[in-house]
């Protein structure tokens, strides 16, 4: 693998739409959730291909001759087999990690709050419609858009599968230096830009390795950029993700990585080592959870259309009566003590539009698709495990190494799907509880437990269909001794899968969703048995990660639980901060200015209006504002204050109590400039004030 960088400059105003807008600005760019305005690699690379179309074009290539050489580059679109070679990042200002990293530790200062970020980097421009010289009606439009200067510089990686030869590099070049525009309203001054590419760097991805002697492999998934996992509900124009990484997707990423590492391609299932792995069921690929929480069983409630500032009680519907409608609180976290401690997965939306011909200035609006991506968003990380025979675990332990990166998700060519795989060996862990925390090693009087499906769980009935029913539930422990199903908090999902050879999805498999709760009584001693099913999984697709349950004691719940957010350790520094990234600084130090000037000019504002009546006219004070604007420094104003000296401007700066705050001036002329604008201009506003009261009273 390796790594070409690639920078782009913005030489002028800069809109790159995020297909939003508020109430105040009608098109706005795009930011990363932190404040720092990015360039989304769905963007960059679409605006690579038109350059790369256009160097072609004017190199006299046929349009056969291009498209060849699109796909080769860029992949045919809607083709997952054929990605092209070129994987394209998002680019974000130089220096981003370590941006991030300080900016973790500083974020509770305000001047580091997203929107006084945002305020650094943009500016605000409005435009109007005219037609025979007049602003056609409602054709004001307030855009947001990022200035161009010496600190605004974007950086990021084209990620190629093979070392280019010179002729490659240099159609690379010429692409990157034919890109001039980008974004909206290029037509109008907006958009000018420098692309540049730097060398190309081999990527260092010999594997380290180590021995486990277990049969269990720990497996950390961290999102390195954003990550859709399309989920199967949604909209025509909306894609929404899950909030967990599936066994299922799990065992396709790595099963796809190692497709392109040993290039089997549509041979894979005839390669041994791809067959035991994957096929053979010998590896049990489970659910990656956030920060390894739990999901929250669905028997615990909270009122319905109760807000979260207005209780922190949830109740055990099994154990709590209540005439009062509720709903299940849902989402990942665990239970301790009593207390529910939510853990909330960070997902963004992003607007795309897509269109076919892609000529500059070309409107959308009668050609083309927009649509939404849910994104998990970079920086979140996800735990489970992979089970299995020691020997295999150590085999994909040597193949992959400790930590490597991979793709995970859609469009996982451009802007989304980066994510780095951490393998160790888990902690010793204890004993798995299914019984009560007091008193481990004890069944409880009735045999009595809480069954919580911690993954979707397939169950067939007799004729060997998907049927997630208590029928079924109960068929399964039939040989068990089940007694009684006395309660159950339940939700039915459906398991689609996608083949990529055959380039289709399976059929749709109905199945109990996770956080599914049950409550079981047993007329036996089930203990060994249970701890079986707990460690081996339940129903069917137990490799691809379905089927993982939890039992505990039917006493282990409460009637109600408190919840306890987790909190975050504020950071504010009583004296100044120090910084190591100059950028941060930057930002900080306007912050504090402007902080400082919009306090001088409420002072000067409270001044005048607290003035009194004011017995100075317009034509004064316009003079005064003029001497104030084109004065360089305190001796210019004091030069004019000697001028006016036994004038009739002296006497009415002297009746409007004034003469004597202008000769105390101080030396810091700039501030005293500022003010005094300020001043100014709110005893015009007065005057204005008095002039529409007096005329209103005549």
């Amino acid at each position: 693998m390796y790594n070409i960088k690639l920078t782009i400059t913005p030489k002028s105003f800069l809109l790159l739409g995020s297909g939003e807008g508020s109430a105040l600005i009608d098109t706005d760019i795009i930011f990363h959730k932190s404040g720092f305005p990015y360039l989304p690699a769905r963007r960059v690379k679409g605006l690579f291909k038109e350059s790369f179309k256009e160097v072609l074009e004017m190199e006299g290539k046929t349009e056969e001759q291009i498209e060849i050489e699109k796909i080769k580059y860029f992949g045919n679109e809607g083709d997952k087999e054929n990605d092209g070679m070129l994987n394209f990042q998002n680019l974000y200002i130089i220096d981003w990690k370590s941006v991030l990293n300080e900016l973790e530790t500083k974020k509770e200062i305000a001047a580091l709050y997203p929107d006084n970020i945002k305020k650094y980097f943009t500016t605000e421009i409005q435009q109007t419609a005219i037609e025979d010289g007049i602003a056609e009606f409602r054709s004001l439009r307030n855009y947001r858009v990022l200035v161009a200067g010496n600190t605004v510089h974007f950086e990021g990686n084209i990620t190629i599968n093979r070392e280019l030869i010179n002729e490659e590099i240099k159609l690379l070049s010429r692409t990157a230096l034919n890109l001039r525009y980008a974004g909206t309203r290029r037509n109008r001054g907006f958009g000018k830009i420098n692309c540049e590419i730097g060398e190309q760097i081999e990527i260092n991805d010999k594997p380290e390795s180590f021995k486990i002697n277990g049969t269990e492999l720990k497996v950390n998934i961290k999102t390195i950029s954003s990550v859709v996992i399309a989920d199967n509900q949604g909209e025509q124009n909306t894609v929404f993700t899950q909030k967990d990484i599936s066994g299922n997707h799990l065992r396709g990423m790595l099963a796809g990585l190692l497709i392109r590492k040993k290039t089997l391609k549509h041979s894979a299932h005839n390669d041994p080592v791809f067959f035991d792995w994957f096929l053979s069921g010998k590896l049990t690929f489970g659910n990656c959870l956030p920060s390894g929480v739990e999901t929250i069983p669905l028997n615990i409630h909270k009122y319905k259309g109760q807000k979260e500032s207005e209780s922190d009680k949830r109740m055990d519907v099994f154990r709590k009566k209540d005439d009062d409608m509720t709903r299940t609180m849902g989402g990942y976290g665990t239970i301790e003590n009593r207390t529910i401690i939510p853990e909330k997965v960070e997902t963004s939306f992003f607007f795309h539009s897509s269109r076919d011909n892609r000529t500059a200035g070309r409107s959308t609006k009668n050609d083309g698709d927009i649509f939404y991506y849910e994104a998990i968003d970079s920086g979140q990380e996800f735990i489970g495990t992979i089970k299995g025979e020691t020997e295999l675990l150590n085999s994909l332990i040597n193949e992959f190494g400790i930590t490597f990166k991979a793709q995970l998700g859609k469009s996982r060519s451009a802007q989304y799907g980066e994510v780095e795989i951490t393998l160790s060996e888990p902690p010793k862990k204890m004993t798995e509880v299914i019984l009560n925390k007091e008193n481990k090693n004890e069944l409880t009087e009735t045999n009595t437990y809480i069954l919580i499906f911690q993954s979707p769980v397939i169950l067939f009935n007799e004729n060997g269909m998907p049927e997630p029913t208590s029928a079924s539930l109960k068929e399964y422990f039939s040989d068990k001794g089940l007694k009684e199903i006395s309660h159950f908090a339940t939700n039915i999902t459906h398991i689609e899968q996608y083949n990529s050879v055959w380039q289709a999805k399976s059929g749709k498999l109905a199945a109990y969703n996770q956080g599914s709760t049950f409550k079981l009584k047993f007329d036996k001693d089930v203990k060994n048995a249970l701890e079986s099913i707990q460690e081996n999984g339940m129903g069917e697709l137990i490799s691809q990660g379905f089927g993982k349950v939890k039992f505990i004691n039917s006493n282990e719940f409460a009637e109600e639980f408190n919840v306890e957010e987790r909190k975050r350790t504020k950071n504010n520094p009583k004296n100044k901060p120090v910084f190591a990234n100059n950028i941060l600084k930057s930002i900080y130090e306007k912050y504090n200015q402007e902080t400082c000037l919009n306090k001088l000019k409420e002072q000067a504002i409270n001044a005048a209006e607290n003035k009194g009546e004011n017995k100075i006219n317009n034509h004064l004070i316009g003079r005064i504002e003029h001497w104030f604007k084109n004065a360089n420094s305190l001796s210019d104003i004091k030069k004019w204050l000697d001028d006016i000296k036994g004038k009739s401007a002296e006497e009415s700066l002297k009746k409007a109590d004034l003469l004597n705050e202008l000769e105390k001036l101080t030396t810091d002329f700039k501030n005293n400039k500022i003010y005094w604008l300020t001043y100014l201009q709110t005893l015009r506003k007065i005057n204005k004030r008095n002039n529409k009261s007096n005329e209103q009273q005549g």
